[in-house]
Order: C-alpha cells, then structure tokens, then sequence
C-alpha cells in the first residue's frame, strides 16, 4: 500500500513540476493543518498534519496544484486511534483580488486518503477512499514572492465509514 502511494505521490508531484516549469507563478508552500474527521458511527477524530504544496497562479488568478498531507500526531476516538493519515489532493481553484495585497479564493479538488486506526486490542484496520474536497480561503502577500494562506478545507470521503473532513490550513507561500 505504501509503495503505491510512493508511486502515485512522485507520479503527481513530478508531473505538476514539469507542467508548471514554465509557469509565472509556480509556488511552493509548506502547510500546517488541524483537522477533525468525522465517522458515520458519531466518533470523532482531531490531529495535526503538515504537507506540502506546490502548484501555479495564471495571469487570469486561476491556480492548480496538488498537496500532499500527513498526519503528525495520533488521536484517540472511542478505543480506536489513527496511527497513520496521509492524503493527495489535486485542485483546480481561482483568486478574487481584494487589493494589490490580498486576496480570497476558492478551490475544487479529488482526494485520495489513506487512514490506519488501531483500537485497543492492537487490531489495525486500513482504510483509502477517494472522495470531493472544496476550500475557501485568504491569501496576503508579504512580498512579490511570499504570501500566507489561511484556508478552510472540506473533504467528503466516497466511503461508508466516513462522514466528512474538515480542516483549518495555515500554509506560507513562495512564488518565483
């Protein structure tokens, strides 16, 4: 499972560097999230998770990435815990300049994730859903090259288990 992830990972990330090579604003941006993951049984999970995104901005403020997620901590919900979250997203996304220096946006994106929970007899269950994720967000520039983001992202697993995700994102961007 970890090797198809690897594949898929370096597949999607080594394409969109190649694409956006020639793009104006192709940007890296390290991201901090907290997040809350819901399961259709009522349980609850929340957990930190750090990743990394890389996409462009067009000159008509239509952006493209992927980001690439993974959780940094284990949480507990009703005798089970994550010991594993990792998550691919791919999006499409567009910014409405407020001024020269703000901006807020949108974005519509697939996600694939990957989720391990252990309960408490040490069973483990794996579990990877594709499913829809939509974010909103802010977006101020502190130079020409640098910008912080602070997004609010949904994801909705295609899978029974699963309710929804939400997350809160705090990500800090360079642009060359």
């Amino acid at each position: 499972m970890y090797q198809k992830i690897a594949v898929i990972t370096s597949l999607c990330f080594s394409s969109l560097f190649t694409l956006a090579v020639s793009a104006q604003d192709f940007y890296v941006e390290p991201v901090f999230a907290t997040s809350e993951l819901k399961l259709n049984s009522g349980n609850k999970f929340s957990y930190e998770s750090v990743g990394l995104q890389l996409g462009w901005l067009t000159d008509s403020n239509y952006e493209y990435g992927m980001l690439l997620r993974t959780a940094i901590n284990e949480d507990n919900a009703g005798g089970s815990e994550i010991s594993m979250k990792t998550s691919i997203t791919g999006y499409f996304g567009k910014n409405f300049p407020l001024s020269d220096y703000l901006d807020i946006y949108g974005q519509l994106g697939l996600t694939y994730s990957n989720l391990e929970t252990k309960n408490s007899s040490s069973n483990s269950y794996t579990n990877s859903s594709v499913g829809l994720s939509y974010e909103a967000g802010v977006r101020y520039e502190l130079t020409s090259q640098t910008a912080v983001r602070l997004g609010y992202q949904v994801y909705t697993p295609g899978d029974d288990q699963f309710d929804t995700e939400s997350s809160f994102k705090l990500g800090f961007q360079w642009r060359w």
